[in-house]
């Protein structure tokens, strides 16, 4: 009786897996996407993510409304969150209006930051609105 031979299998090579590479993206600071003016009394701003206004200063923040209301209204009236992204903004009338349209100047100093720790909003000068 003739047994067929047997070659044994050959030996497997394990490799060792490459680590996927993980890209992490660093939080960044809120980007305005919409401004709304509404009614001499409110002004609801809209960013591309969460937002934290807790300790939201509206000191340098101005609505000159030259078209309808003739004055400039600054945001010192409190501000409050619509949703994660948009925050409203009780407007206190400052001044006679001084531009032209309607404008929104914010400076760097409002603190609303990225609720991710992403950083502070930069602020716009002049922004004509509605914006968005």
């Amino acid at each position: 009786m003739n047994f067929p031979s047997m070659t044994p299998a050959p030996e497997r090579l394990h490799r060792k897996r490459n680590p996927v590479a993980t890209t992490t993206i660093a939080p960044t600071a809120p980007v305005l996407i919409a401004a709304t003016y509404i009614d001499n009394a409110f002004l609801d701003l809209s960013f591309d993510q969460a937002i934290d206004i807790s300790a939201f200063d509206g000191s340098g923040v101005f609505v000159d409304d030259a078209v309808d209301a003739l004055l400039t209204f600054i945001a010192i009236g409190g501000a409050m969150l619509l949703s994660p992204t948009t925050a409203r903004i009780e407007l206190v009338e400052f001044e006679n209006a001084t531009g032209t349209g309607v404008t929104l100047t914010a400076g760097a100093t409002t603190n609303i930051v990225a609720l991710n720790g992403g950083g502070t909003w930069n602020g716009v000068n002049g922004l004509a609105l509605p914006f968005g």
